[in-house]
Parts: C-alpha cells; structure tokens; sequence
C-alpha cells in the first residue's frame, strides 16, 4: 500500500538504505515498480543516492530499470539519469548491465551523457560511450537549449570529457543558446 504521496514501504526503506527490509519485501512479493505520486521507484531512490547494494538487489530480483519520473521537475528521469547525474559510477554499471536503456532523456533532452559530461565524470562518460550513447544528443529546453555532452563539458572545462568525446566522434559544430547567445563548443 501507499500513502498519499505514493511512498510505499520498498521506496520508504529504499530512501532510508535499509538493504535487510528490501531484500524482506521483496521475498514478501512487493511491488518492484511502483511508482510514488512524482513516478519515483525505489530504484530511482537508490540510484540517486548511491545505494549500490540496494539497485542490485533491485535489478537481480527484476525491477524495470527504464520506468520514467512524471513530476514537473524530474520528467523523463530514469534511474540511469539519476546514478548518471550524482556520479555513482557503479551503479552506472550495473544499470547498463541491465540494458537500461542508454540515450534515455528527462523532459529537456538531458541524458545521462550530457549529465556524466557536465558533472565532469570521466569514468561514466567512458561507460556510455561504451554502451552506444548518441554524443550528439541536444538538449531540447531549459538552459544551454541545444547543447551536447561536448559543449556542457567544454563549459565546465572538463578537459578529458572532452578528448573522450572528440575522440568518439563529437559534431564540434552543434550551438548551444543561453541567454540570447549561442555557443558552441569551440
């Protein structure tokens, strides 16, 4: 059952790092993809904090690692976003072992590259790059509308993001707008 945010008792103790009630609930049967009210599973929940037992014992007993966020501020979010975005790299692994899927996009168009490239995680960059992400994904709202990994890096002056993504075959020529401005990332 959920209360009237949605919270169930799997998100609640997945909020609180209770590995021992996860794995209970899930022997119990609980619903791995229940969705609080702003669409949050507990995956999402561990992802984001870094809760590296608990998204594995998540993922190993079946939960849905695409599911999206609804709210108005976390739209199109996914668990790989989320671990992307708050650099936790394993998680990152074991979410890509789980074929999440890897070009997923919050509501702006941000995806877990342009996040790992904007945060300046090299390692995660690396991942994604591994697993097929589409570096010349553009942020399709918000700030930087039109950006890539690539310019949200070179912004951020995240010099090895940048040689991993030109080496991987950036388009050096996509603009980015802010403020009435465009920018690339040159």
């Amino acid at each position: 059952s959920q209360n009237k945010y949605g919270a169930s008792a799997l998100s609640e103790a997945s909020l609180f790092n209770h590995i021992d009630i996860i794995k209970s609930l899930i022997a119990a049967g609980a619903d791995l993809n229940l969705q609080k009210n702003d669409g949050v599973t507990a995956l999402m929940i561990a992802s984001k904090r870094g809760y590296a037992d608990i998204v594995e014992a998540l993922v190993d007993a079946g939960a849905e690692v695409d599911i999206t966020a609804i709210s108005f501020i976390l739209k199109g979010y996914t668990a790989l976003i989320f671990a992307a975005q708050e650099g936790h790299t394993d998680i990152v692994k074991t979410l890509l072992q789980a074929r999440a899927y890897v070009n997923a996009a919050s509501d702006t168009g941000a995806t877990a590259l342009w996040y790992a490239s904007e945060r300046g995680n090299t390692d995660i960059v690396n991942m994604l790059l591994e697993a097929d992400a589409d570096i010349n994904r553009t942020k399709i709202a918000g700030t930087l509308k039109g950006s890539t990994a690539l310019i949200i890096a070179s912004q951020k002056g995240h010099l090895d993001i940048v040689k991993a993504l030109l080496k991987a075959g950036a388009d050096l020529n996509n603009k980015a707008l802010f403020g009435g401005v465009y920018y690339t990332a040159l």
